[in-house]
């Protein structure tokens, strides 16, 4: 099945394969084609609008398509996806996330998860990002450590090996709202995932004001 329609100056357009359900009520439809774009830098992508069928939801969105003849009377562009944009990242530091790549990835898939309104799942996945921050500060620290460290219980990572006070005093907190995402009943029942986000933040400050200080004294020492 497919829509075909006039692109301008005499030039026709075949969209093959109409995604045949709603992303949000997720009917098995026909979508209703209101509009086309296709992009000026690269003609080989044309975006249309549609719109649901389901006179219970009617709900519009964009569906991506590509061609490889998009030269031709008529174009035929294909189905690729139901385009949902790029998730926002959150700018973290460049000196912790180059020693911890899985904490900048488990954050911002968390952060992705919370902009959705996934937030009881974020703050589990917040809480793992933690963890990934917090080992892999050790073992960067400790490498001859480092399979004791990456066995151990955070809590016990925290209060066994982390010896700056300002690391410590907000990586427990964090560790603390982030164990309530993952537990039936919350202990700090006036907090919420904003405050485990702030801990986080001022745990990843310390630990970065941390090793840019002893990057410091190696290159200026007495």
């Amino acid at each position: 099945m497919y829509k075909q329609f006039q692109a301008g100056s005499g030039r026709h357009v075949n969209l093959n394969d109409y995604p045949n359900e709603c992303p949000e009520c997720h009917s098995t439809i026909t979508p209703n084609f209101v509009s086309h774009h296709i992009c000026n830098k690269d003609n080989e992508i044309l975006y249309a609008f549609l719109v649901c069928s389901n006179s219970k939801c009617e709900v519009g969105y964009t569906a991506k398509y590509t061609s490889e003849h998009w030269n031709a009377n008529p174009a035929p562009y294909d189905f690729q996806k139901i385009f949902k944009g790029q998730p926002k990242k959150t700018n973290l530091s460049p000196t912790v996330t180059e020693f911890s790549h899985g904490f900048e990835k488990i954050y911002n898939q968390s952060f992705h998860a919370e902009q959705i309104g996934l937030d009881e799942v974020a703050g589990v996945g917040y809480r793992k990002s933690l963890e990934f921050l917090i080992k892999d500060y050790l073992i960067k620290k400790y490498p001859e450590e480092s399979s004791i460290i990456k066995k151990a219980f955070l809590g016990q990572c925290i209060s066994k090996w982390v010896d700056d006070p300002r690391i410590k005093k907000t990586a427990t907190r964090a560790a603390w709202l982030g164990n309530d995402h993952t537990h039936y009943e919350k202990r700090w029942g006036d907090k919420d995932i904003n405050d485990l986000k702030m801990l986080m933040k001022l745990t990843t400050n310390w630990v970065e004001s941390e090793i840019l200080t002893e990057e410091l004294e190696k290159e200026m020492p007495k």
